[in-house]
């Protein structure tokens, strides 16, 4: 499952949205001119999964739905020789450690404010920490832990998703994927591999209540 591109996803994610700089689009486009499979294969991914995800997401909605991420992740690029095909996981919770405390109450500096929650799938657990900053947003960072022998392969890219905020990319390191400065709230978080893609929905950052 490790990325077989030496592009990181993120720069390919920024050059699909126009977001790269001139170095990056150099880059990238040079690369995918060498006929590389896993660019070209992401960004045909990528045409197909963000339009799809900005039209399930409705402002009314208060939280993405199962069914609305699922329609706009399980969608694969189209059948090539080289594509490769994602299975989707849809992962339950598990454990929050919320439950166990019925006073929590995220606070600034408060003995309270962190939070472990673990979700469920068949093959992995994903293992999530909150810890809250001082400017009152949440440090968010975790890890996917195979249920099996193997030890898991950290993703590609790891995204929160929410209804009113821009979607926001964890920077990976090791096998821990983090996102720096999170508001409270309810989030879909996606983390996708070259053959795996696990969705963890109605994620609550800095909030009480535990589904």
């Amino acid at each position: 499952m490790n990325n077989s591109c030496r592009i990181a996803f993120e720069a390919r994610l920024d050059y699909f949205e126009g977001r790269a700089d001139s170095d990056t689009r150099e880059l990238v486009s040079r690369h995918i001119a060498e006929n590389c499979d896993a660019c070209k294969r992401d960004l045909a991914w990528l045409e197909t999964y963000l339009p799809v995800l900005h039209s399930a997401i409705q402002p009314d909605e208060q939280h993405v739905s199962s069914l609305a991420l699922a329609k706009a992740t399980n969608i694969m690029p189209p059948k090539a020789e080289n594509a490769i095909q994602r299975l989707v996981a849809a992962a339950h919770l598990l454990f929050d450690s919320r439950s166990l405390n019925m006073t929590f109450a995220p606070a600034r500096d408060g003995p309270d404010g962190s939070v472990h929650v673990v979700y469920r799938t068949d093959t992995a657990d994903v293992d999530l920490w909150q810890e809250q900053t001082r400017t009152g947003a949440w440090y968010l960072t975790g890890q996917a832990l195979s249920l099996g022998v193997a030890e898991m392969a950290p993703p590609i890219s790891a995204t929160l998703v929410s209804t009113n905020l821009d979607a926001q990319l964890a920077s990976i390191e090791n096998a821990e994927f983090s996102f720096e400065s999170v508001i409270a709230g309810r989030y879909a978080l996606n983390l996708i591999w070259d053959d795996l893609e696990i969705q963890v929905d109605n994620l609550a950052v800095g909030i009480a209540e535990a589904t």
